[in-house]
């Protein structure tokens, strides 16, 4: 099962990765099993308006034990006791959260009613798309009152999320880290740490699959690449722990960065820490192998000399 992950996870980030390179849009139905259910138009939902942006606050502390949304490494998300209630999405509740999240960070009106309805139910006429859209959109209010406070607005035809300071939604922290950065905001160690403790726990959503979606994560790939790959190089950041850090976090998005690896194994050298720089090597060449099929060709020693 462990090398069977090995194998699939990469896989799935670097198709998702070249389909935003190559910027290539797909429709296709998605495959989720249909919920067959038809229900009065909810038009107090519907007609609900937001008169100015929210406020997004910037946390210093990030805590994943308990009032979150965790989206990379894979979907959890937990209530207001630390409880896992992951089990309460259904996969089209989980697609339907993952597209109100990444529409809302993507535009700050939201997503599209039409663009919702054409990827989650394109089979059904346009009432009935409706009216399983309101009832998924209740579902999520509903499990959102055991997690804290979490808005889904309305304003014309978009909908968006709105996240409360008591919950954490760990890609909508990220993009706020990386268009502060972009900013040239953020860019001090301190915050640049808690964006690594968010980013370490790997790929965005690599077991949900649609079209869509494979978009957005290519996207979100490539962008988070590009910035550590960026950091690792950055002659202004000399503490040789935190490139460890840096080294270690683009090894959970890009399993075969071999700029990393040299990084990684040559500070964990210089820092004494033998057995540890071992592991890591040998971690990369099993990655290796198990993705490419052949061996890594590269000695240990090669890596690690000046």
């Amino acid at each position: 099962m462990y090398y069977s992950l090995l194998i699939v996870i990469p896989i799935i980030i670097f198709i998702g990765f070249y389909s935003y390179i190559r910027s290539k849009k797909k429709t296709s139905k998605v495959g989720v099993v249909e919920e067959e259910v038809v229900v009065k138009e909810d038009k107090n939902h519907e007609e609900i308006k937001e008169e100015s942006e929210p406020i997004r606050y910037l946390r210093t502390s990030h805590d994943l034990s308990k009032q979150c949304i965790r989206l990379l490494g894979g979907f959890v998300v937990k209530d207001k006791n630390g409880d896992d209630i992951s089990s309460l999405f259904t996969p089209r509740l989980r697609l339907l959260l993952t597209m109100l999240i990444i529409g809302t960070e993507e535009n700050p009106d939201g997503i599209s009613g039409n663009t919702i309805v054409e990827k989650l139910w394109s089979s059904k006429n346009k009432y009935a798309a409706r009216n399983n859209r309101n009832v998924s959109l209740t579902k999520l209010r509903g499990i959102f009152e055991k997690v804290g406070h979490v808005e889904i607005v309305n304003q014309g035809n978009y909908w968006k999320i709105v996240f409360g300071e008591d919950v954490l939604c760990d890609y909508s922290e990220i993009i706020t880290y990386y268009k502060g950065i972009k900013e040239n905001r953020f860019n001090d160690e301190f915050h640049l740490n808690i964006l690594l403790n968010l980013l370490y726990n790997g790929a965005l959503l690599p077991r949900i699959e649609s079209d869509w979606l494979n978009h957005h994560k290519g996207r979100f790939s490539y962008q988070t690449i590009e910035m550590l790959i960026s950091l690792l190089n950055d002659p202004n950041i000399t503490n040789d722990e935190f490139r460890i850090k840096i080294a270690d976090t683009l090894l959970q998005h890009d399993y075969l960065n071999e700029e990393a690896l040299r990084v990684q194994c040559l500070l964990l050298y210089k820092l004494g820490e033998v057995e540890k720089m071992k592991s890591c090597y040998q971690e990369f060449r099993t990655n290796y192998s198990n993705l490419l099929g052949i061996q890594y060709n590269k000695t240990l020693r090669e890596i690690i000399k000046p």
